[in-house]
């Protein structure tokens, strides 16, 4: 299918040479813009030589519209053209986004034959550190929390064991992704893994159970791929700020996934958490503890309780230098 990519505001400040053949892909509608709207800001303050950005999207405002054409290195793809692979949304809620979320897909057409490598990430996250690192790499998705995720409705489904067995596909020990950020360079890009792609589709789309990440995951299994054990850049919030040692590892994050969280939620937390980490040294950490304490009534009692005790300390101190 032809892209066609419309022009945004070209000023400054350039992306270094290294990443002059890389683009950053995003997908959103106007359901959405208001985690897009974080996130591009998120770029542009954290990220400030951040290569291109692609944006696709649909039902947009004029409003919107005329944000994404103020952004420096932006263009826009208008996805309104049909023709898109489509098979079943993440959610049946959201079958009516399903094209919108098969988009992705076009980023192997020939569109984007000029770019050596090409970053995919979700809106509903945020940039707090630069994500050139993740240029440096050939592939990467992330591993999505224990790596059992179900690709499909019902595995025991005879069918669809018939079409695993016949094309060879054993998904037992295999570590699902999340597929909120994927970064591939130009040889995972080509025809042949276009078609791929669009055969998984045709083959696979009544058993598949979250849509467009099921297809990914069954795509990197066909071409023996991995996802990395490297949380930095695809840090699922509401998994990985439990795990031990999150504080630390918090600060070295690329890129904060919201993933899980819906509507008012996610607004409340990208809001939050944009304020936050915006502040100097204990921003993260703060961010982090009052994520905790919205969610856990176990971690924040002790944490009141050793509050109220210092209080009180200090007030017999006080009550002791004046008697």
């Amino acid at each position: 299918m032809s892209v066609q990519l419309v022009e945004g505001r070209p000023s400054a400040p350039e992306a270094s040479p290294a990443k002059a053949r890389s683009v950053v892909v995003l997908i959103t509608d106007e359901d959405m813009f208001f985690a897009t709207r974080r996130l591009i800001g998120s770029i542009l303050r954290n990220w400030p030589e951040y290569p291109e950005l692609v944006v696709f999207h649909s039902d947009l405002s004029s409003e919107s519209v005329e944000f994404l054409d103020s952004v420096p290195r932006t263009r826009r793809v208008d996805l309104s053209v049909p023709g898109q692979m489509v098979g079943p949304a993440m959610h049946e809620t959201l079958e009516s986004k399903a094209e919108l979320f098969y988009a992705r897909f076009l980023i192997w057409g020939e569109a984007f034959d000029e770019y050596d490598r090409v970053l995919y990430l979700d809106v509903d996250g945020l940039v707090l550190n630069s994500l050139d690192p993740l240029l440096e790499q050939d592939f990467y998705t992330c591993v999505n929390g224990s790596g059992r995720m179900r690709v499909f409705r019902d595995p025991e489904d005879p069918d669809l064991q018939a079409l695993l067995d016949a094309d060879g596909i054993d998904l037992e020990g295999f570590k699902t992704c999340n597929g909120g950020v994927m970064l591939l360079s130009a040889r995972w890009r080509t025809r042949e893994q276009l078609a791929k792609i669009t055969e998984i589709v045709r083959r696979y789309r009544p058993y598949l159970r979250w849509g467009d990440q099921s297809v990914t995951n069954l795509w990197m299994y066909q071409n023996g791929l991995r996802s990395s054990e490297d949380t930095r850049y695809n840090y699922l919030l509401f998994l990985d700020a439990w795990k031990p040692g999150a504080r630390r590892l918090l600060r070295e994050v690329g890129f904060l996934h919201f993933a899980a969280f819906r509507g008012s939620r996610r607004r409340l937390l990208m809001r939050l958490a944009d304020r936050l980490t915006a502040i100097p040294v204990i921003g993260m950490d703060l961010f982090l503890g009052v994520y905790k304490a919205m969610f856990d009534r176990d971690y924040l009692r002790p944490r009141v309780r050793r509050a109220l005790a210092r209080m009180g300390r200090v007030r017999d101190r006080l009550k002791g230098r004046r008697s």
